[in-house]
């Protein structure tokens, strides 16, 4: 155990041999072929597609949320392979495009908030007093009374 001292990381970066350096240089070289993938693409698929990587089968392999847009990519397949290269400068042969819906649903904007109107108050009133179990004489109340206010959640 003596000797061996840890390295800098700067160090394992610098090292050619390092497998650490290896994968930033593969991440760095597929860093720069998305940007030129980018400039490729119509400005609506821009936001919709990412590289996900060049094979070694001579694959460029893309990443989108919809079917629709993969099928939009699939026509556009011959010109994004002439456009990137993998990391020995080998152009890919042929496209392979990957749905992956989005793993977070966006929250709808612009809901309406919807609010009780005094007569369906009335109602829920009427009703909860013609209940024999308290649990659902409650819950209409409490349910008639959020009637002309607005809900806060």
């Amino acid at each position: 155990m003596a000797g061996k001292r840890p390295k800098a990381v700067s160090q394992v970066l610098a090292s050619p041999r390092s497998l650490l350096a290896s994968l930033k240089q593969d991440a760095d070289h597929l860093r720069r072929q998305e940007h030129v993938l980018q400039k490729h693409l119509p400005e609506p698929l821009r936001s919709r597609c990412r590289l996900a990587g060049i094979r070694g089968r001579g694959e460029l392999l893309l990443l989108v949320e919809t079917p629709a847009v993969a099928s939009q990519l699939r026509f556009l397949g011959e010109t994004l392979c002439r456009a990137v290269t993998d990391r020995h400068g080998i152009e890919p042969a042929r496209l392979r495009v990957r749905i992956e819906p989005a793993r977070h649903t966006p929250v709808p904007t612009g809901l309406r908030k919807r609010e009780l109107s005094a007569q369906a108050a009335e109602h829920l009133t009427a009703a909860a007093r013609h209940q024999t179990d308290e649990r659902l004489q409650r819950a209409l109340r409490s349910l008639a009374s959020r009637a002309g206010r607005r809900d806060q959640s």
